[in-house]
């Protein structure tokens, strides 16, 4: 609330100070500078003055000051070049003809547009009828609901309605629904009772697929075993060539030592039981080679023969496991068909 108006080079006022109340009457003479108190005070809440016609004459300038029972103080000044508010001696330069927000803010003084013009809830020119009494009733609910937000409640209140019908039509759609859903879901009362056939027939079927997996590993298993034994007989092609191999170079190795001793004649007899010795020296030392390479090459290929069978034993036994489960499971599977096949049909029979 404002507590204190002063007016400095104020039209006919030099300088005056005017404490406020709630209620303030002020009474005088004619031209005694009523109606001045109230245009500095319009001045200053509203920066209405236009040019320098308020200012006193012989001044440069006039000043409103305006404070407030929380402490703010406003000062309005206009004039020659002149156009300032202040607020706890913030400036506030040339605002042109509105008010800065803050100053509205401390003086909490508000507008209203109304049917298209703005209307100052707390204020009233001198000379004015009283507020909303001079107006029609209409007008006076409009502003009365447009002051109080009464048209924002309207329409949340319509809103609010136009949702509760829609959530209504909502619940009535479902309820519908449902009651379709239930009368389909009646339909199928029989399935209940088929539920442990279908649930004996599924365990069947996992059991054939878990066959079948097994069998293809056991399929891949005995490729790889017939690989083994691919290799197993290039192992064996390849020891039969060295074989041969071996045996030519024997008889080169003959023909060579048949050929130089023949080169020799007979003039070198006396040196024949030494080259005889060293020749079957080295007889010796190629075959003991030769026979070490071949024990090698042949321990290597039983090694691996070996592992190969008994490899191909366990695949054969897994196998024969493999194919009793299979055929376990294939009886089963022909039991139960029986049990649920009609003799005289053939079909399927329908659950009780």
């Amino acid at each position: 609330m404002i507590t204190r108006l002063h007016l400095t080079s104020f039209q006919s006022w030099d300088r005056i100070s005017v404490d406020l109340s709630p209620i303030t009457v002020i009474i005088g003479e004619t031209d005694a500078g009523k109606s001045a108190l109230l245009r500095g005070l319009s001045c200053a809440l509203f920066n209405t003055m236009e040019g320098t016609g308020m200012v006193r004459a012989g001044q440069t300038s006039a000043e409103v000051s305006l404070e407030t029972d929380d402490g703010h103080v406003v000062t309005w000044s206009r004039g020659t070049g002149l156009n300032r508010y202040q607020l706890d001696g913030q400036v506030y330069d040339k605002p042109g003809r509105t008010v800065p927000e803050p100053i509205r803010h401390a003086l909490q003084i508000h507008e209203l547009e109304f049917d298209g013009e703005t209307v100052r809830l707390q204020w009233a020119p001198q000379m004015d009828a009283p507020f909303l009494l001079a107006d029609s009733g209409a007008k006076a609910t409009r502003m009365l609901g447009v002051a109080g937000n009464a048209a924002i409640t309207a329409q949340a209140a319509r809103l609010a309605q136009q949702e509760v019908k829609k959530e209504q039509d909502g619940h009535r759609a479902a309820t519908i629904q449902l009651e379709r859903l239930q009368a389909q879901l009646a339909g199928f009362a029989d399935v209940v009772v088929a539920a442990p056939i279908a649930e004996a027939l599924q365990e069947a079927i996992t059991s054939l697929e878990a066959l079948q997996r097994r069998r293809t590993q056991l399929l891949a298993i005995e490729r790889e075993q017939a690989a083994a034994v691919a290799r197993q007989t290039v192992l064996r092609a390849q020891e039969h060539r060295l074989l041969d191999l071996t045996k030519a170079l024997d008889q080169r190795v003959a023909i060579a030592q048949r050929w130089e001793f023949l080169q020799r004649g007979f003039g070198a007899y006396q040196g024949r039981a030494q080259l005889q010795a060293l020749v079957e020296a080295n007889t010796h030392i190629v075959e003991a080679l030769r026979m070490q390479v071949r024990l090698c090459e042949i321990v290597e290929v039983c090694r691996q023969v070996g592992a190969l069978l008994v490899r191909r034993d366990a695949l054969r036994t897994t196998l024969a496991e493999v194919q009793h489960h299979y055929e376990s499971a294939a009886s089963q599977h022909r039991t139960l068909m029986a049990t649920l096949t009609c003799p005289t049909c053939g079909q399927i029979k329908e659950a009780a």
